[in-house]
């Protein structure tokens, strides 16, 4: 027979309670009046299934207010869920291609590699939006 310390007694309704309202164990056990461990090595399946629950009420929170309109969280949404991204191209003129009519500018483009002209085209972009937020 083991003769270890008497076990504090919890009620699982309240450990469900705040772990579906997002609580961390500690913040639970703080408030039952027990070290996190004991609360993650007592309840850990459910922990983890009532966390799942809030989980999956604020998707659907989130996916009731995209689809009613919010269009932040539709673009939030979009780039967690879908894979989307913010994507910038720079162009020349009428949207046509960007021309250089400097034959050293010519030669060193040729010598840049992709990511190095990712970069400056980043540098690039950077720097247009501050000129444009400056006016």
């Amino acid at each position: 027979m083991k003769t270890g310390r008497k076990l504090i007694p919890i009620d699982p309704k309240v450990v469900e309670g705040m772990a579906r309202v997002g609580a961390t164990d500690g913040e639970i056990g703080d408030f039952v009046g027990a070290d996190a461990n004991t609360i993650g090595r007592r309840f850990g399946e459910l922990l983890t299934k009532s966390r799942s629950a809030m989980r999956l009420r604020l998707r659907q929170a989130q996916y009731k207010l995209a689809v009613e309109g919010n269009p932040t969280l539709c673009i939030w949404l979009g780039k967690q869920m879908l894979g989307q991204s913010d994507r910038q191209e720079l162009s020349g003129p009428d949207g046509g291609p960007i021309e250089l009519h400097d034959s050293k500018a010519n030669v060193l483009l040729e010598k840049l590699t992709l990511d190095a002209l990712a970069k400056i085209a980043e540098t690039a972009v950077k720097e247009l939006k501050n000129d444009r937020s400056g006016e």
